[in-house]
């Protein structure tokens, strides 16, 4: 499951692999081709603990994963943005546990994506 909620000029949230892409309806700063937000991934580390891993934009790093994307989500409920991700190459068993973002939103009455 994935909760986003806004934090004064920024929505953030948490979503698993397994609780499907998130759906964000408000519009972000930038987006599509250029989104102000910082991902990171949460996955199980030596020992069990928990590392996170910023991750990239995409496009900054010439689509060399692990990255992030943001792109169009049409579906089940949602018809605006959401998250794609460049895993890479394989850096071991233990898939991502989560992601947390932090987007910068657009000043309310923003109509269109990317203000």
């Amino acid at each position: 499951m994935h909760a986003d909620q806004a934090a004064g000029t920024y929505l953030t949230g948490t979503f698993t692999p397994t609780s499907g892409d998130p759906c964000i309806m408000t519009p972000i700063k930038g987006a599509p081709n250029a989104p102000q937000c910082t991902v990171t991934e949460h996955h199980t580390g030596d020992g069990g603990t928990v590392v996170d891993l910023a991750l990239p934009w995409c496009d900054a790093v010439n689509n060399v994963g692990p990255c992030w994307a943001m792109g169009s989500k049409i579906g089940a409920g949602c018809a605006y943005l959401t998250f794609f991700f460049n895993s890479g190459p394989s850096t071991g068993p233990d898939p991502a546990l989560s992601y947390s973002y932090s987007c910068l939103g657009c000043p309310p009455g923003s109509p269109a994506s990317g203000c």
